[in-house]
């Protein structure tokens, strides 16, 4: 019965992290959608801050159309994030670094598979890994969190 346990937890905190992953993409496809639509400046912090506090009057929430839950992983993170809803979420912009996402950028100039946007604050428990989208829409699981990560474009 333990092992049977056992692997109905690991089984949970895989589907969580999946719904994790499903979050993101719904965030960088409507990010992506809107900005495109608009043809319209990025309105992101400049700095780590949650994607729920966008300096512009609206906030995420309504600016992209999507459910308040979308915008919190469900899965165990190495350090706990507060989720209270419209206080905190989940996930944050990726530090920008020189050119880095910045507000004054258009969105369609940004986008690249290697520049990433924004991800979970901390690694899930289970496997150590963060899911981070990228401005091409790409969303991927790697051994580091949203605050750890910079752009550094490519020098020609």
């Amino acid at each position: 019965m333990s092992i049977l346990t056992s692997q109905i937890m690991v089984a949970k905190d895989k589907a969580l992290q999946k719904s994790c992953i499903s979050n993101l993409k719904q965030i960088s496809t409507s990010m992506i959608m809107y900005y495109s639509i608009q043809d319209s400046y990025v309105y992101m912090p400049k700095t780590l801050s949650v994607i729920n506090s966008a300096p512009d009057p609206h906030n995420a929430y309504n600016m992209w159309e999507l459910e308040d839950s979308t915008f919190n992983c469900d899965a165990k993170h190495d350090t706990p994030v507060i989720t209270e809803k419209k206080k905190e979420n989940s996930y944050s912009f990726c530090e920008p670094k020189n050119n880095g996402v910045t507000p004054g950028i258009k969105y369609l100039e940004i986008e690249s598979h290697e520049r990433p946007i924004a991800g979970d604050q901390t690694v899930h428990s289970n496997g150590g890994k963060a899911t981070i989208f990228y401005a091409d829409g790409h969303v991927e699981t790697q051994y580091s969190n949203s605050s750890q990560i910079k752009y550094e474009p490519k020098k020609k």
